[in-house]
C-alpha cells in the first residue's frame, strides 16, 4: 500500500500543525483589526465623553465623534450644566447631539469629580481629657461637590487628650464621592488650655441667621469672643436693639428692621448685624447702636 507522503508527514509532526494553528489565529486577528479600523474609517458616530467637573465642555467635535467628515456636523452641548464661567458644576450623566442635513447622532457626557479637597489645617490645643474632633484641625477646606468629610485616620486618636503633652496623627479628608487626602497634624493637650476657649475666639464669619447674601459686612455689635446662644450677655445687646428708636434717625419711613446673628464656624455668635428696609425699597445696614440707648 502506498503511503501519502504529504498526509503523513502531517499527521507525524506536531509542531508544524501547531504552527499553522498559530498562523491561522494570526491572520484572524489581523483581518479583525483591519475590519475594525476600517469601520473606525468609514463609519460616523458619537462616543462617550467623560469631564472633570470644573472643567469646559470641549468645543472640539473630534472629541465627540468617529469617522469621516466629522467636521461637518454642528455639536450641541447645551445640556450639561455649567457656571457663569463656562465651566461643569454638576456630577452626573448628560446628553449631547451632533446634527449635519437633518441627520441627528445622540451621546453621553459624563461630568465626574475625581478631585480629592483642598485643605488648611492648623495645630489643635485642646485641654486634658477634653473631647475633640477631626475637623476641629481644619481651617478651611474647598471641594467643588460642596460639603467636607473629616474622620481621624485611627480612632485611638479621640484618646489622645488623655496624657498631657504633644502629639502627631492622620486625619482623613474627604468629599461625597470619596476622594480624599490623608493629613499629618499636630495636637498639643495642656492643662491650662480649652478647646471652647479655642473656638470662642474664632472672629471669622461662617453663616448668617437669618441668611442674607447682600450683607456688606456692617456691624451693630462685633465681639471679641464668641458667645452661646443662650448667653444672658448677649441677651443684652438683643434688647439694646429691641430698643433703640431707628426711626428718629433717618427721614425715610422703616418698613421693617432686621436682627441678623453672625456665627463663626463653631455655632459661637460673634457679632449682631442690624438690617435696616425702608417704605422706598432702600436698604441699610445700621453701625452705630449704642448700648444706653
Amino acid at each position: 500500500m502506498k503511503i501519502d507522503e504529504d498526509f503523513y508527514f502531517e499527521e507525524s509532526n506536531p509542531k508544524r500543525v501547531a504552527i499553522y494553528c498559530f498562523l491561522i489565529i494570526i491572520g484572524l486577528i489581523l483581518a479583525g483589526l483591519a475590519f475594525f479600523h476600517f469601520r473606525d474609517e468609514t463609519l460616523t458616530r458619537v462616543v462617550d465623553v467623560t469631564i472633570e467637573l470644573g472643567q469646559p465642555v470641549p468645543t472640539d467635535i473630534s472629541i465627540f465623534m468617529r469617522g469621516p467628515d466629522i467636521e461637518e456636523f454642528t455639536l450641541d452641548t447645551s445640556n450639561v450644566r455649567v457656571d457663569e464661567y463656562g465651566n461643569t458644576d454638576s456630577v452626573g450623566e448628560y446628553s449631547f447631539r451632533v446634527t449635519n442635513s437633518g441627520r441627528t447622532l445622540r451621546g453621553r457626557i459624563l461630568v465626574v469629580d475625581t478631585t480629592p479637597p483642598t485643605v488648611e489645617t492648623f495645630d489643635l490645643i485642646v485641654g486634658l481629657n477634653e473631647a475633640f474632633e477631626a475637623e476641629d484641625f481644619i481651617t478651611s477646606c474647598f471641594d467643588l461637590s460642596g460639603v467636607c468629610f473629616a474622620e481621624f485616620a485611627t480612632d485611638s486618636y479621640r484618646n489622645l487628650s488623655d496624657n498631657l503633652g504633644n502629639h502627631t496623627l492622620s486625619i482623613i479628608v474627604s468629599d461625597r464621592f470619596d476622594n480624599y487626602v490623608t493629613l499629618r497634624v499636630n495636637l498639643t493637650v495642656s492643662a491650662d488650655a480649652s478647646l471652647s476657649n479655642l473656638r470662642a475666639a474664632n472672629l471669622e464669619v461662617a453663616r448668617l441667621l437669618p441668611a442674607d447674601a447682600n450683607w456688606d459686612n456692617t456691624f451693630a455689635f462685633r465681639f471679641e469672643r464668641g458667645k452661646f446662644e443662650d448667653s444672658e450677655e448677649l441677651d443684652e445687646f438683643f434688647l439694646a436693639i429691641a430698643n433703640a428708636n431707628l426711626q428718629e434717625r433717618f427721614e425715610e419711613s422703616i418698613r421693617d428692621v432686621t436682627t441678623i446673628a453672625i456665627y463663626n464656624r463653631y455655632n459661637f455668635i460673634i457679632g449682631l448685624a442690624v438690617r435696616v428696609d425702608f417704605t422706598d425699597g432702600t436698604r441699610i445696614y445700621v453701625d452705630n447702636i449704642s448700648m444706653s440707648e
